[in-house]
């Protein structure tokens, strides 16, 4: 899943993951409430979710995720540099940094299923 209030942000990151055999994408969201919405009704293991969007950020998904939904992996992508993934207790796997790179998303899917070898 993709959570980004920029459409043309969620096309790109749709089609990055698109080239990785190991992931099938599902969806992307543009409100983080309404990917919440979706959560309560369909499995996701992974979201690529932006930390600045308005309603509810990034930060503040990934810590309701975590509450509601433990299984779920984050991957926080922003244009921020500083990225608050060491401050947070949430199953965030790492920070991408846009515009993001094809290698870079390929080195963090790879350590998410690193992690995640074996659930499902």
């Amino acid at each position: 899943m993709v959570v980004d209030d920029e459409i043309l942000a969620i096309s790109y990151m749709k089609k990055l993951v698109s080239r990785i055999s190991a992931v099938t994408l599902v969806l992307g969201f543009d409100r983080g409430e309404t990917a919440l919405s979706y959560l309560e009704k369909e499995a996701v293991d992974l979201i690529l979710l932006d930390i600045q969007m308005p309603e509810i950020n990034g930060v503040v998904m990934a810590e309701k995720v975590n509450r509601l939904y433990p299984g779920i992996a984050v991957i926080f992508v922003t244009a921020n540099r500083d990225c608050p993934i060491d401050d947070l207790e949430t199953n965030v796997v790492d920070c991408l940094i846009k515009p993001v790179r094809f290698e870079h998303l390929c080195k963090t899917v790879e350590k998410y299923m690193s992690r995640n070898s074996g659930v499902r």
